[in-house]
């Protein structure tokens, strides 16, 4: 057995090892070089030849990375059993070329990882057949969590297991871990909270707190069902009465996070009263510790029936990861001059984040 499974060995290394297989006269049964970023098309070609000396291998672990992707195939579909295939967290096979008639290598490849990951196959040639096969896969091999398949000649964006709405289960749709959320109107369809109300936009939108995407509290102590309206779209209001300081907060999940550019509010009443003037926006990482994003006094941006109003804010270039929390909270009298937080709706935009871990 010789095992240097994640020993930072590198593709000089590995050539080596695969070089020193074909040469020794020692009965090889196992060689595992998982999880070594070795995944390159000349080092799997080397594993081929190596193998075909030695009769005696009954267990090969190595990297499938995008450019072996065909070398791989080759060797795996004569004797599946044999191999277990180590890949990172997201697979972006993306724009390879790959058509139907490829796809029946792919599944025997997803099938032998051994890894948690998802897969991204978008922007290839794969129509309704082979995104059949595909799903194959996720029935099979539970590690696999999800297939991108957005931008091919299929209707389907993601192929998941029903009833699974965890972010990281469609997040392979965006294999560089964060997707940028551009303001261009209000509540237009282009934020993060319709973005996670659409599950990255691959199903028919639902308030994403209703659907268990985000999580509504605020300083009343709990999570009420008709506080759901401060994340809608819908015309209706929620609202916190005769309190002198009080908040909403936005909880966009465990792994997710937003370094924010905009934010839009809707008033949260039919007649126009009690809209916000004095409020700040802030964020935060562990639903603890605030910081003051933007402050506002005597704002009346938000004036009239269900009005709305944008704000843009300046990124912040030492924020790296986001924030998983954001609020409002109110710190002074609102327009008819009380003590009343009312909103009916939200809207974030900015760099969304799906972090690891």
């Amino acid at each position: 057995t010789i095992n240097i499974g994640s020993c930072n060995i590198g593709a000089a290394g590995a050539l080596a090892l695969w070089h020193y297989v074909r040469a020794t006269k020692c009965p090889l049964e196992v060689i595992d070089i998982r999880d070594n970023n070795v995944g390159q098309g000349k080092v799997v070609q080397a594993m081929e030849l190596a193998i075909a000396k030695k009769p005696t291998l009954r267990a090969v672990g190595f990297d499938l990375g995008r450019d072996s992707l065909v070398e791989a195939a080759r060797i795996v579909q004569v004797e599946p059993e044999m191999f277990h295939l180590h890949v990172p967290p997201l697979l972006d096979l993306s724009a390879c070329g790959i058509m139907d008639q490829d796809v029946p290598a792919l599944v025997t490849l997803l099938l032998r990882v051994s890894v948690t990951t998802s897969v991204s196959v978008c922007d290839n040639q794969i129509t309704e057949e082979g995104v059949g096969h595909l799903t194959k896969v996720l029935e099979a091999n539970q590690c696999i969590e999800a297939i991108a398949t957005a931008g091919n000649s299929c209707d389907s964006n993601i192929v998941m297991r029903p009833d699974d709405g965890r972010l990281d289960a469609w997040a392979c749709l965006y294999p560089t871990r964060s997707v940028r959320l551009e303001y261009t109107s209000d509540f237009d369809e282009s934020g993060a909270l319709f973005f996670l109300g659409t599950l990255g936009r691959t199903t028919p939108y639902g308030n994403p707190a209703r659907i268990g995407q985000v999580t509504v509290t605020s300083s009343e102590g709990r999570t009420k069902q008709h506080f759901f309206p401060v994340v809608g779209r819908e015309r209706a209001g929620a609202a916190i009465y005769y309190k002198q300081v009080s908040w909403f907060a936005v909880d966009l999940g465990h792994g997710r996070a937003l370094s924010p550019s905009a934010y839009t509010l809707r008033h949260g009443k039919e007649d126009g009263t009690d809209a916000l003037r004095h409020w700040e926006f802030q964020g935060s990482h562990d639903g603890s510790a605030w910081t003051v994003i933007r402050a506002h006094e005597n704002d009346s941006g938000l004036s009239g029936a269900w009005a709305t109003a944008t704000w843009l804010l300046d990124r912040d270039p030492t924020l790296e990861k986001g924030y998983r929390y954001l609020r409002i909270r109110k710190t002074g009298l609102n327009s008819s001059g009380k003590d009343h937080l009312t909103l009916g709706g939200m809207e974030l935009y900015g760099d969304l984040h799906f972090l690891q871990g």
